[in-house]
């Protein structure tokens, strides 16, 4: 067997980038370079809106701090302490005396009416309510 000698092509650089081959390639190249571009600027759009929404949300939770702080501060202010016992627990203080106030229909029957109420003389019925009120705190 003989060999057979095959010259090497000379390759040209002005022939490389004009061929299609080349030209392929540098698409190819320039499209996942653009992809990836794309991707990384989708990314950091959706990192800045989490950003926005997160600082939104931070300012939000430090307003509602703060009107809890306000609450707190009120609430354990001894006023309003003594008013929810006056109020929801019926506490009072000594000497003081509770009125309970009922349904209208409920005052007309004399049986409900304290005694010390009662003992204003007279038909409660037809008296004013700022008479009876008078004559019970003052008579």
């Amino acid at each position: 067997m003989s060999s057979v000698y095959k010259p090497k092509k000379n390759i040209n650089l002005k022939t490389l980038f004009r061929s299609k081959l080349f030209l392929f390639f540098l698409l190819f190249i320039l499209l996942i370079v653009g992809i990836s571009l794309g991707r990384e600027w989708w990314s950091m759009r959706s990192i800045d809106e989490d950003i926005d929404k997160l600082s939104q949300n931070v300012e939000d939770l430090k307003k509602k701090n703060e009107e809890l702080s306000k609450q707190e501060k009120d609430y354990s202010d001894d006023y309003f302490v003594e008013k929810e016992a006056r109020l929801r627990l019926t506490k009072q203080k000594n000497g003081e005396k509770v009125v309970v106030l009922t349904n209208d229909a409920q005052m007309m029957d004399n049986s409900n009416i304290p005694n010390s109420v009662n003992q204003t003389g007279g038909d409660i019925n037809n008296k004013p309510c700022w008479l009876m009120w008078f004559n019970y705190f003052f008579k």
